[in-house]
Order: structure tokens, then C-alpha cells, then sequence
């Protein structure tokens, strides 16, 4: 018997729809998405301050390099203007810096043409110095300084050359709001927003037998009391800010230096704020060598890191920032205890105070000469 062969026939059948993702699942996602995140912003942050970091490190040593480069063929370091100039008290409302005086022998700038325009609203001429008359003091054309008919001991780019907003100067002419500088004296400035700080030793100065020896807040000219390093010659960068336990003024030298506005007056244990004992304690922890203490005071350095150092704040943004916040082991500065020079206490193991304890600090030293 025969079969006939069947089909069997299907008729089409209307489209499954897709199946979307549940609440649940989402909220997984996202979840995820979330810690990842949390993983990688860090990370991320974490990368670009090291490169940041670098930048700034390598600016110093431009600075330094020139510098060095200045004492071989000129037998001083780089400045105008002298350290005695500089520590002295009329530069204490000036606020005319020690890398501002290096600039104008490194870069360039100075106007020594004496039938050159007086400084005014449409030219790039500017009287800076530390001295309170003006005619004491340099005439510089601000666009010059770094051009290519300049000195030629250092170069830079208009992203490391610039005048840093905050300053406690009266050379610096700002716009009505005091939100930009209008026409200012450049500084050298690294890659976190923050001026480099430049301390230049006195080569007049004598031995070091106490603290004023290496360290002094102004240089009075009528004692002639000499030192190795005068406060005032930074005071433009260091009394930038506020107290620590107050609030932003309203004139841009009370708001902090610098893009970030770095409180240097309130926080910085170099700070316009600190007791004048402390500053000079804190200088000379910082800028003596701590490769010399002295024979007949191991308390005090026989000689300075350099004669000319140079230093970034870094990523802090701040000079020689508060300590505790580090995790380590170092005085109560903030409450009143400087760095100080000399055998540090309770650490086992470190003999140095001086060069261990600055090597806490996340801020970049360098120096050049001595």
C-alpha cells in the first residue's frame, strides 16, 4: 500500500517583542558603572598632579640651571636690585620678590633708555623694585621680559611666565573688579597655578651663631645686623591669604595666591602669620644645608642649601603646608611648634631633623652655588 506523502504547513506567527532590560538590572548596571567610576577619577586625578608634579620639578630645575649658569659668568647671583634692598622695610608693602628681582637679569626687561615714556594705561611700562619712590626703582617693559633680544639665561613659555594674581604687592595694577591684573610684573609660575619661590643668600653676611644670623624678618639698614636670609624678600608671596581661622577678604591679596588661592598667610609654615620667632626658626630649617650643622651649635646650620633656592609648593598649593596633615611623624607647627634645625626627637633611627623632616613636605627644593 501506497502513502502519500504529507506536509504539514505552518502558518506565519506574529513577532516576539525584545525583552527589555528589568529595574533591577539597570540599578546592577549602574551600580557598577558607579564604583567604577569611583575607581578611576582617583586614578585619573592621581596621574595628572604626578604629571603636573614633573612640569613643576623640571621648571625648577630650568631656574636653577640658569641661575647657575648667571653666577659662573657674573661671580653673584642673579637680582638687580640687592638682598639688603629687598629685606629692607619699605619692601614689606611693595612686595617685590626675590625671583621678580632674578628675572630682570635672567630675562631681561629693564628699560635703561632715559627718554623712554613715563608708565601709563596703554604702554606695557611698569616701576617695580622694593624701594617706596619710584625713581629708585626700575623701569622694565613687562612684554619684554623673556624676549628672544633678552639676556638669554632663561626662556619661558607665556604658560610658566605670567603675573600671579593674590600677591601682597602695590606694584601689581588690577581692573575695577580686582578680578584680573590690568599690567603687572611677571613671575615664574608652575604647573598648579603657584608662583616659584626664590631665596637668595646675602654674601655680605657674617657666621652663623644664632637664629637672626641665618634667618631675619627685615634688614635694617641703620644696625647693618646682617643675615644669610631676610624675610621680606618673599613677604609679596607669604602674606597672601588670611587667618587660618578666618575668612577671604575683599582685596585679592586677602583672597590667596595664585589660581587655587593658596592661603599661604594662614596655612603656610612660612606665613606672614606666624610669629616672627617661628618664621626664622622655619627658615633656617629650610634653607640651611643639612649637611653642615655647626661644630659649636648642632641646632644651627654652619652653611645655607645654596645661595640661591629655589622651591615650588607643588600639589599643596601652599609653601611648606600644615604637617598634620601628612601621616608622619612631625611637631605640632600649627600649634605653635617650628620645624626647627637640628637632632629630631622620638624618631628612632634619624638622626637629621633638618633634612628629614623637609623631605616631608610634598614641595620642591632645589639650589644652585655655595
Amino acid at each position: 500500500m501506497r502513502y502519500a506523502a504529507t506536509r504539514t504547513s505552518y502558518s506565519p506567527s506574529s513577532p516576539t517583542p525584545a525583552r527589555g532590560f528589568t529595574l533591577l538590572e539597570l540599578l546592577i548596571v549602574i551600580g557598577i558603572l558607579s564604583v567604577l567610576i569611583g575607581i578611576l577619577v582617583p586614578v585619573l586625578g592621581g596621574v595628572r598632579n604626578a604629571a603636573r608634579s614633573a612640569t613643576s620639578e623640571s621648571l625648577v630645575r630650568e631656574v636653577v640651571t640658569a641661575s647657575q649658569t648667571y653666577m659662573i659668568d657674573n661671580r653673584r647671583p642673579p637680582g638687580l636690585f640687592s638682598q639688603r634692598d629687598l629685606g629692607a622695610m619699605p619692601n614689606a608693602t611693595r612686595g617685590f620678590t626675590a625671583m621678580e628681582n632674578a628675572l630682570l637679569e635672567l630675562s631681561g626687561g629693564v628699560v635703561d633708555d632715559p627718554a623712554a615714556p613715563s608708565p601709563n594705561d596703554d604702554n606695557s611700562l611698569l616701576r617695580v623694585g622694593p624701594f617706596a619712590t619710584d625713581n629708585q626703582n626700575a623701569l622694565v617693559d613687562t612684554l619684554a621680559i623673556g624676549a628672544q633680544d633678552g639676556p638669554g639665561y632663561l626662556r619661558l613659555g607665556d604658560n610658566a611666565l605670567y603675573p600671579v594674581l593674590g600677591q601682597a604687592t602695590n606694584i601689581d595694577i588690577y581692573n575695577s573688579n580686582e578680578t584680573e591684573i590690568v599690567k603687572g610684573m611677571p613671575d615664574i609660575v608652575d604647573a598648579f597655578g603657584t608662583p616659584l619661590m626664590m631665596w637668595v643668600q646675602d654674601a655680605s653676611s657674617g657666621p652663623v651663631n644664632d637664629v637672626t644670623d641665618f634667618a631675619r624678618i627685615v634688614y635694617a639698614p641703620a644696625s647693618q645686623q646682617t643675615s644669610r636670609f631676610y624675610y621680606n624678600t618673599n613677604i609679596g608671596y607669604l602674606a597672601s591669604g588670611y587667618a587660618r581661622d578666618g575668612n577671604p577678604g575683599s582685596n585679592p591679596s586677602q583672597r590667596g595666591l595664585g589660581e587655587s588661592m593658596g592661603n599661604q598667610f594662614g596655612v603656610s609654615l612660612l606665613g606672614a602669620g606666624r610669629s616672627e620667632l617661628m618664621r626664622r626658626q622655619n627658615m633656617t630649617a629650610i634653607l640651611g644645608s643639612p649637611a653642615f650643622p655647626s661644630e659649636s651649635d648642632p641646632s644651627l646650620p654652619s652653611n645655607a642649601r645654596g645661595e640661591v633656592v629655589v622651591i615650588s609648593a607643588n600639589r599643596n598649593r601652599v609653601f611648606f603646608e600644615n604637617p598634620l596633615s601628612f601621616n608622619t611623624t612631625l611637631p605640632e607647627s600649627i600649634g605653635g611648634f617650628p620645624i626647627g634645625y637640628g637632632p629630631r626627637q622620638n624618631v628612632p633611627g634619624t638622626t637629621d631633623r633638618a633634612s628629614s623632616i623637609v623631605s616631608d613636605f610634598n614641595d620642591i627644593i632645589q639650589s644652585a652655588g655655595g
